[in-house]
């Protein structure tokens, strides 16, 4: 069951930069409010799957959630990009996946770990899932300045 959930994972970081790309392609603004909405929805449906008893029902939830949770990533690493000035874009894509396996894969579990300890496991892992929604609340703040910042980087240098 665990690697079907690694799978969805991985088609997540798929299929969640086709659907930005096609969901907005008339408007710039979507290119962070869909990642934003994948990410709430990531939060979302995790939190009532490790909320409910252990069932079939759970475990379509976390596989779902698992999809929408690395959906975002690939529209991030996209919209960091496309503000960056070319001579460092490599630079940027680097950092931003550093951070994102660095926080997602290494603190994240020492976190739930600390806090099974304090609340025990099931709460610790239902109440995990809403650090998506602070993710979701980034692109949505990104979405004020980046379709400016972006113009700025496709302008001609003098």
């Amino acid at each position: 069951m665990a690697a079907v959930v690694v799978l969805a994972l991985g088609v997540g970081l798929v299929i969640g930069g086709v659907i930005t790309d096609r969901l907005s392609r008339n408007n710039a603004r979507s290119r962070t409010r869909v990642p934003a909405v994948l990410a709430a929805l990531s939060g979302i449906v995790l939190l009532v799957a490790f909320a409910l008893p252990p069932g079939p029902l759970a475990l379509g939830l976390m596989f779902a959630g698992a999809l929408f949770a690395a959906a975002p990533c690939g529209p991030a690493v996209a919209l960091a990009i496309a503000v960056t000035h070319p001579g460092v874009r490599a630079t940027v894509t680097a950092t931003v996946s550093l951070f994102g396996n660095g926080l997602g894969n290494a603190v994240m579990p020492y976190v739930v770990g600390l806090g099974s300890d304090v609340v025990g496991l099931k709460l610790a892992l239902t109440i995990a899932p809403l650090i998506s929604l602070g993710g979701a609340l980034c692109f949505v703040f990104a979405s004020r300045s980046h379709a400016a910042d972006a113009a700025r980087q496709r302008a001609p240098a003098y």
